[in-house]
């Protein structure tokens, strides 16, 4: 947002000052997707071209710590386009442990070149394309990846080819199961264990609600 906001005030005869909180403009196209959907290259070359458009960037100034409100005074207008950073936490027993790691944190650490173990085997919660791109990239970083979704197929969210291309590369997806505790062992995390559910009826989001079903608990043994 921060990018296409220069673009457009650029192009319009505006000065613009550009301000990046990381090392290296991109926000969530450098860091929170991978490099497998959109190449570093391409991201790099888009950015060039608003930047010959004569926006200054300026990397490295956080908002609150490097950069202050009072540096901003000067400015005629501000545009804040801080990201979605933040993760849903999983409010379960256990999701406190060693090896519980939000989606994004996940894609942070490994577009920012950081090395990461997730083990043998990695459960990704969620029906989402974050929860896609973490699965494919537990598989290449050598784990077998399972996503857990409380519903079914029909109803994820991520992209039809995402999920096609998630299963061709040998993702396995276990619908109509919820987590409820995270085992652990020694502070790390051991297993994962779910409950079944059924589908009732649409809820305000038009979905079909998931419900437990009675006694239909199971566990998957996880290292992350």
């Amino acid at each position: 947002a921060g990018l296409s906001c220069a673009y457009h005030l650029a192009t319009m005869g505006y000065r613009v000052t550009l301000y990046e909180g990381e090392r290296e403009l991109g926000g969530m196209l450098r860091y929170g997707i991978p490099a497998y959907r959109l190449p570093k290259d391409v991201l790099d070359q888009e950015i060039r071209n608003i930047l010959a458009l004569g926006v200054e960037a300026r990397t490295g100034a956080l908002l609150g710590r490097e950069l202050s409100w009072k540096e901003l005074e000067n400015y005629d207008a501000l545009f804040l386009a801080t990201g979605a950073w933040k993760s849903i936490p999983l409010k379960i027993p256990g999701a406190d442990a060693k090896g519980v790691r939000s989606g994004l944190q996940v894609l942070r650490e490994i577009n920012q070149g950081r090395k990461m173990d997730l083990g043998q085997r990695a459960a990704i919660i969620g029906g989402g394309n974050t929860a896609i791109d973490v699965a494919r990239s537990a598989l290449r970083l050598g784990a077998k990846a399972l996503i857990l979704y409380r519903r079914s197929e029909e109803e994820m969210p991520a992209w039809g080819e995402e999920i096609q291309e998630a299963k061709e590369e040998g993702v396995e997806f276990i619908f109509l199961s919820s987590p409820v505790k995270i085992l652990t062992e020694r502070g790390s995390v051991q297993a994962i264990e779910c409950v079944r559910n059924e589908l009732g009826p649409p809820g305000p989001d038009g979905r079909r609600q998931p419900r437990p079903v009675e006694g239909s608990h199971f566990t998957l043994p996880v290292d992350s």
